[in-house]
């Protein structure tokens, strides 16, 4: 067996894992295997980070995340998270220019007004509704009460007549 390989679990054929992967395939019997720890080379993280910081320098970004993740041997989404955060502390942002407490009361009534004029029409609605409903209701009984007692004297009339 080669210095950089290790037996298969499943069929004990020589596996020989490509620098970086923590997983790989058997080349005798295909069985997926993860590569011991002591197979997995150290990585020189100063010259990966340095590598990355000229390319964040330089403005390249998708550089940086393919050479981070090709030197620390982790995943895409690892990689873009930690050259994000390279980024944000070697090429800090300027903060937002701070409002004055005026244009911030400002701000926030301009913001507001909107919502108080919705409150106001539905105050207006409101108090409109409550007013007629109360007299819809008694209209309605009023035109309920005729109405019966209309048909109870035409059915009086009906057999009075006919009888």
């Amino acid at each position: 067996m080669a210095e950089n390989s290790f037996p298969c679990p499943a069929c004990g054929g020589p596996v020989e894992p490509n620098p970086g992967e923590k997983r790989t395939a058997c080349g005798f019997c295909g069985v997926s295997v993860t590569v011991p720890a002591s197979f997995i080379p150290k990585v020189d993280s100063a010259g990966v980070l340095a590598r990355v910081r000229n390319a964040l320098a330089g403005g390249n970004k998708i550089e940086a995340v393919r050479l981070y993740r090709e030197g620390m041997g982790v995943g895409l989404k690892e990689a873009k998270d930690a050259v994000d955060t390279l980024d944000a502390e070697y090429n800090p942002r300027p903060a937002p220019p701070q409002k004055s407490s005026e244009e911030q009361v400002a701000d926030m009534l301009r913001k507001a007004q909107p919502i108080a004029a919705g409150a106001l029409n539905t105050y207006t609605w409101w108090s409109v509704l409550k007013r007629i409903v109360p007299g819809c209701l008694v209209l309605l009984a009023a035109v309920c009460i005729l109405s019966c007692a209309s048909f109870v004297g035409f059915i009086f009339l009906l057999q009075m007549q006919g009888g």
